[in-house]
């Protein structure tokens, strides 16, 4: 089985991959982390891996942190791939930027692949869009807004953290509204703590954090 994460968004990335071995490690239940970088690199070992078949169903979560920056790790490591691909172990590669042609290659042995680009300066800006539009009480323009976010990717919990912020910012500054209707100091305290409750809530099963929020823009503002 073969991973392959790459991108700038170095958090996010980090995130996935410990997501994607903790489910491995549930699945299945003999398992043993194996990590390699271009520092630490070891052919032989990393054939071993390859090849071998665990005893009593052992199977190793291989990780490669940025390898393929360095050519000559490269190439022996992407003629073992499809190799890899059919092996019992798993192995996970995490890379920044990606050739076109390495990317290529793992698209040929049907490695899963995940790409985690960094957010550029003007998508950044516009999430807190959101948080401008709660400030103006106006409802049409936070659930267009919230839907625009959420369709181009933003995960709701950044969304949901910054209209969180917004009605702390709002109490605190005491600045209710700005050309519009007036939030009363008992409405940000109910949302803030609405907010709250669907950050908690929604990674407890039932509504998700996304459907939450939409409930709150929905009945509450």
């Amino acid at each position: 089985m073969l991973y392959l994460l790459h991108g700038t968004d170095i958090n996010k990335k980090q995130k996935e991959r410990i997501k994607i071995l903790d489910l491995l490690s549930k699945k299945f239940t003999n398992t043993e982390k194996v990590s390699f970088g271009d520092v630490v690199f070891d052919i032989t070992n990393i054939e071993s891996l390859i090849s071998s078949q665990g005893l009593f169903g052992k199977r190793f979560l291989v990780s490669f942190d940025h390898v393929l920056e360095n050519e000559n790790i490269a190439d022996v490591l992407l003629e073992r791939l499809l190799r890899m691909s059919e092996s019992e172990n798993i192995f996970i590669f995490s890379e920044n930027k990606i050739l076109k042609e390495i990317l290529k290659k793992f698209e040929k042995t049907g490695a899963e692949i995940q790409e985690f680009p960094l957010l550029k300066k003007t998508e950044k800006e516009n999430v807190f869009a959101i948080a401008n539009a709660l400030e103006r009480k106006n409802k049409k323009e936070i659930w267009i807004i919230f839907n625009k976010l959420t369709n181009s990717g933003i995960p709701s919990e950044k969304i949901l953290g910054i209209l969180f912020w917004k009605t702390k910012d709002m109490m605190l500054r005491r600045n209710l509204s700005v050309g519009g209707q007036k939030f009363s100091e008992a409405k940000l305290k109910s949302l803030s703590s609405q907010f709250l409750s669907a950050y908690h809530d929604g990674h407890g099963g039932g509504l998700t954090v996304s459907e939450r929020v939409e409930k709150i823009i929905l009945k509450e503002l």
